[in-house]
């Protein structure tokens, strides 16, 4: 398929579209950071914790990961249900980028993250993307499938060496996550609504 100009044009058409409807309703809450990243770090360290205090068959070792994993599947599934009522009662919670390419996203992130200067007639979907982004929407449920698999890597399950390499892994999306929002935070303080 061949990308033309009018079918660029058509998609930064859409995301300026949704980008007013963004900008049009207050910002979202914003939680604090710091916290988050805190409590989700005492989580996983306690999961982990236990786990090495604990020996391999023993109760407290069962419990403690059931518990993790269960914050964890509950977390992603309130997550899930909060996304697709949200979206389904306010379109302004439609990501501004959804129409976008994965390139033209690249250059949002890009200028999100102080790399670039937008163009003057991207800036308000910038603006909007970034807002979205600042809300921490994303970290919820990127932190609830850390606690699922540290859970079942404290777990001793069979074939836990693999689930602790998957939940070390993860927490790359989850610091991502975490970067992203403070990045779009410092873009909107830098450049208010």
């Amino acid at each position: 398929m061949t990308d033309t100009a009018p079918q660029a044009e058509w998609r930064w058409t859409l995301a300026e579209h949704q980008a007013r409807l963004v900008l049009r309703h207050p910002a979202p809450r914003r939680p604090s950071l710091p916290v988050v990243a805190v409590v989700l770090a005492v989580a996983v360290v306690a999961l982990v914790g236990t786990a090495l205090a604990s020996a391999p068959d023993s109760t407290g070792r069962w419990v403690s990961a059931i518990v993790g994993t269960s914050v964890g599947v509950v977390l992603v599934f309130v997550d899930v249900v909060r996304t697709v009522r949200a979206r389904s009662r306010h379109p302004e919670l439609t990501p501004v980028t959804k129409h976008l390419t994965p390139r033209e996203r690249s250059a949002v992130q890009r200028v999100i993250r102080g790399r670039v200067q937008a163009p003057a007639d991207r800036v308000d979907v910038v603006r909007a993307s970034a807002m979205q982004t600042a809300g921490g929407l994303t970290i919820p449920a990127a932190a609830g499938q850390l606690l699922v698999f540290t859970g079942i890597a404290v777990s001793g399950v069979t074939f836990w060496p693999l689930y602790a390499v998957v939940a070390t892994l993860w927490a790359v999306p989850v610091v991502v996550a975490l970067r992203d929002v403070a990045l779009a935070r410092r873009y909107l303080d830098r450049a208010p609504v």
